[in-house]
């Protein structure tokens, strides 16, 4: 029996666990990243390069029990691949939702590619962030009201600096974590998925 000074190691975990949830992604180990269900298997993220741009399209995503609907510049596994990084790199960096935070752009894109660094990287990942700042996606649910969420917060998408010194300042916006409570998530081990190569079909999958 506790004393009133004293408080059970059990409910505090469960404090914590409240907080991650509600103010953090998912607590992961190192090398992997976090996804919500209700964004795999559809075609948010399709398996081609195409250019086009989609307004209020209806997103295919089997026999789950709610709609998808997305706005925005076509998204391509490349633009995935890109923003499980930036995902793994703010959780890394112990960052809330809804909290600016800054990626050095030298330092991101090497560890983002690794090895043969294309030469144009920098206008690579810039066009690819200014896509998922321009994604918008609504989710209806059957009973609830829907809600809407940004992939990068549309408060603020900040590039500055020239050459190997650029930044860019961008936030992951606080109505995002609903995406996670619909059907949980998925963990995603960015090492595996690197070594599927350019295999678009297999990374889809």
């Amino acid at each position: 029996m506790t004393t009133p000074t004293q408080t059970p190691t059990s409910y505090i975990k469960i404090a914590e666990r409240a907080d991650d949830v509600d103010s953090h992604f998912p607590k992961l180990h190192k090398g992997y990243s976090v996804l919500p269900n209700s964004f795999i298997g559809g075609s948010l993220f399709a398996a081609t390069t195409k250019k086009d741009k989609i307004t209020k399209s209806l997103i295919k995503h089997g026999q789950r029990q709610y709609q998808i609907y997305y706005s925005g510049d076509s998204l391509n596994q490349g633009d995935l691949n890109l923003y499980l990084r930036i995902i793994a790199e703010l959780q890394k960096r112990d960052y809330k939702f809804g909290e600016n935070f800054w990626l050095h752009l030298h330092e991101f894109i090497s560890q983002f590619y690794e090895t043969n660094v294309p030469t144009k990287a920098y206008e690579i990942i810039e066009a690819a962030l200014w896509r998922l700042y321009n994604a918008d996606v609504v989710i209806v649910r059957p009973g609830l009201p829907p809600f809407f969420c940004r992939l990068i917060s549309g408060r603020s998408l900040t590039i500055q600096g020239n050459g190997g010194r650029k930044i860019v300042e961008l936030c992951i916006d606080s109505s995002f974590r609903e995406a996670f409570k619909i059907d949980g998530h998925a963990f995603v081990n960015l090492n595996d998925r690197k070594d599927l190569g350019s295999n678009q079909l297999a990374l889809w999958l």
